[in-house]
């Protein structure tokens, strides 16, 4: 005999006993962050600032939802950690910097000005980037995502001090690096900087052709994705999971593991004797049973047509339901009467004035919750009734189901609030619409190609992957941000958008490089998580930090450079491209 249960209870029973594996994959990240500081930098200095900044974040932030109340649920922590590892970027991006001044300047209290002077505005616009579109959440009305936004939020803001400002007081006091960086470049700037010549060589239209035909592709590609859960089971949990196998076995057995609700709302008491009430619900029940993915219904009409038939020496002809309301209310006291207190509960409340009609389904998936509110939208709006009328939906499906109904109203609200804080913030920042639309175009191409593996991984829109669509948002723009800053800064210097561009490549590319590759250690290792909707989570971020790191590198760049922008090369210098 093998025993197999289920339920809410079991599914927080076994998370809670796998829960210590979160703590070895919380070290490894740590670990691998700190490893590729050391390997980049290669000294204390470069190691502990940007790891004390992400800290001293965290501490904030954590502080901030304490005060004001809000929980911190561990089973998110995928997004404290992007945001940690958002906070260590911009620190790398600094050090980076301030060690190109060092070379130059020679002087630790001049390097930190012209470092904190040059990447204040970028910095700066890339983290109110962050925080408006974590702050468009908000427009989804469940709690839990709210809460989410207001500490991501919070958490983004505070990077201003412990990054921007604090970094560079830091630096100026610290002593210099014992190990003078070079003026020559090592092999990963010589790298970017052939990047760079490519962008601007013959070859730069197959940039653009390329990005034509991936965003196509993945807008196609992204209309497969489906709201709500793709797989039967729990999608907290991977499909080979203990409890995902036992809710199948279940199932296939029995038909009912999950349950929705639908109340029978009375205005007075014994609503629920009337014939035409009890002759409507069973008739919804009826007809939500024709589904496939409906294995049953249960209310307390279901006991009614049978003690009718009993008491009519057992003739099938009277399995119905009475036409009369006294003959009705006979034989449903009846069954009061003879039952225990707390029998009916699940039915009918004492005074008839409502009732309870339980659905059981297959599964929680998506397309079965659409497919069964649906068929009871249409029923309910057909068969309206003139003391009484119909609730939907209760139960834990009925929840899944409202829930679903909200991301799929709220999730292009959501991406596209994001989309124009963004715009908004870059156009004001370079005072410019054409900056804004040049570093919205990597990022629409970044959310229809994540869209679209959300697709081929069978990965559901819902409440988990709604605020990553809103953080990869405010985060992937940081990258091009940085580079066109730096493109801007050369041009000034040297008057030659070719030679900026390529200078811009070799040094903040290659910082951007190194932010992207210490961002997605942040979250890669949550790939591997027994949680699968955590899982999911370091998927998409490590998918969308590449994609906006790839578009940043080499889309933005091309576009300069064929469209020698004002924003960029000013007034005087926006002369056609040859």
């Amino acid at each position: 005999t093998k025993i197999r249960m289920i339920g809410r209870p079991m599914m927080l029973g076994f998370i809670l006993e796998n829960y210590s594996q979160l703590t070895w994959l919380f070290i490894a990240t740590v670990l691998a962050m700190i490893l590729l500081l050391a390997i980049n930098f290669r000294d204390v200095r470069g190691v502990m600032i940007p790891t004390l900044t992400a800290v001293l974040s965290a501490i904030w932030a954590l502080g901030f939802i304490g005060m004001v109340g809000i929980n911190f649920d561990p089973l998110i922590m995928v997004v404290p950690f992007i945001i940690s590892a958002r906070a260590l970027s911009h620190s790398v991006q600094l050090i980076e910097r301030y060690n190109e001044e060092y070379v130059v300047a020679r002087d630790k209290s001049i390097a930190a000005e012209k470092t904190l002077a040059g990447l204040w505005e970028p910095g700066f616009v890339g983290i109110l980037a962050d925080v408006l579109a974590m702050l468009a959440v908000l427009l989804t009305p469940i709690p839990l995502m709210q809460k989410l936004s207001i500490m991501g939020a919070f958490w983004g803001i505070s990077i201003v001090a412990t990054d921007l400002i604090f970094n560079p007081v830091l630096l100026s006091f610290l002593p210099p690096p014992k190990r003078a960086p070079s003026a020559e470049w090592g092999p990963l700037a010589r790298f970017l900087a052939a990047v760079g010549r490519f962008t601007i060589g013959p070859r730069k239209w197959t940039i653009l052709a390329g990005t034509v035909v991936l965003g196509i592709g993945g807008f196609l590609a992204a209309r497969t994705v489906q709201i709500g859960d793709v797989y039967p089971g729990t999608p907290m949990l991977w499909p080979d999971s203990q409890y995902n196998l036992d809710t199948e076995s279940i199932s296939q057995r029995f038909g009912n593991t999950d349950i929705m609700n639908v109340i029978v709302e009375g205005d007075e008491w014994n609503v629920i004797k009337d014939p035409d009430v009890l002759r409507k619900i069973w008739f919804l029940q009826r007809e939500v049973e024709t589904i496939d993915e409906v294995s049953g219904t249960s209310s307390i009409v279901d006991l009614l047509p049978r003690i009718v038939q009993a008491m009519h020496g057992g003739e099938p002809r009277w399995q119905h339901i009475p036409e009369e309301a006294r003959e009705a209310g006979f034989f449903l006291e009846m069954i009061y009467g003879a039952s225990e207190p707390g029998d009916l509960s699940r039915y009918v409340t004492p005074d008839s004035r409502h009732a309870n009609i339980a659905i059981y389904l297959k599964d929680h998936k998506g397309t079965t919750l659409m497919k069964v509110v649906e068929k009871l939208r249409a029923y309910v709006g057909e068969n309206t009734m003139e003391k009484a009328r119909f609730r939907l939906a209760g139960g834990f499906a009925g929840l899944l189901a409202a829930v679903n109904e909200v991301v799929m109203r709220t999730e292009a609200q959501v991406t596209i609030m994001a989309f124009f804080v963004v715009f908004l913030v870059c156009a004001i920042a370079y005072r410019s619409i054409l900056a804004g639309l040049f570093f919205m175009i990597p990022l629409v191409v970044s959310n229809y190609l994540t869209y679209a593996l959300m697709g081929l991984r069978g990965i559901g829109l819902d409440v988990n992957t709604v605020p990553i669509v809103a953080l990869g948002v405010g985060l992937g723009v940081d990258y091009g941000l940085y580079v066109v800053s730096r493109i801007e800064e050369e041009f000034r210097v040297r008057g030659d958008l070719g030679e900026a561009i390529v200078t811009s490549m070799a040094t903040s590319g290659k910082a951007v490089v190194v932010t992207a590759m210490t961002m997605v250690a942040g979250v890669v290792f949550w790939t591997f998580s027994f949680l699968r909707f955590q899982a999911d989570m370091g998927l998409l971020l490590v998918f969308w930090m590449s994609m906006s790191m790839v578009g940043s590198l080499l889309l933005l760049p091309t576009l300069i450079w064929l469209f020698r922008p004002k924003f960029v090369v000013g007034a005087k210098h926006a002369v056609k491209a040859a």
